[in-house]
């Protein structure tokens, strides 16, 4: 259906990062409100769709750009953090926001050893003697 339109990957891309804000706020006012927590869970699920139909957009419509990869990663990574930073703050307790942190923390250095790592194809080659 979105091949239909004239909507490009980048732009999915960035609709992705509002709905990332939303459930980031959401997850943030959630002490006001239990409704917020569904209204996260729900932006969550958006952003996650969104992030699925921009490569779906790109490499089945052939629509890939030059900066698309750029487009496709720097969304994610900021939307991690603003979901997980925002669950530690929903806690409203100092240790809740800490692991909040600690969690964006550690997926933007899961991330970076993703993009970084062997491919699985590559032998590895590994002796035992001196």
């Amino acid at each position: 259906m979105l091949l239909k339109t004239g909507i490009t990957p980048n732009q999915i891309s960035v609709l992705s990062v509002l709905f990332g804000f939303l459930g980031a706020s959401a997850f943030f006012y959630s002490g006001h409100s239990n409704w917020l927590f569904l209204a996260a869970a729900v932006f969550i699920q958006l952003r996650l769709i969104a992030n699925m139909m921009d490569g779906l957009v790109a490499t089945e419509g052939k629509r890939g750009t030059a900066n698309g990869q750029l487009y496709n990663e720097v969304p994610d990574r900021l939307t991690d953090v603003l979901f997980l930073a925002s669950a530690g703050y929903a806690t409203g307790q100092p240790a809740g926001i800490a692991f909040g942190w600690a969690a964006s923390c550690g997926s933007l250095m899961t991330a970076c050893r993703a993009n970084t790592a062997i491919p699985i194809e590559t032998p590895l080659r590994i002796s035992l003697e001196r």
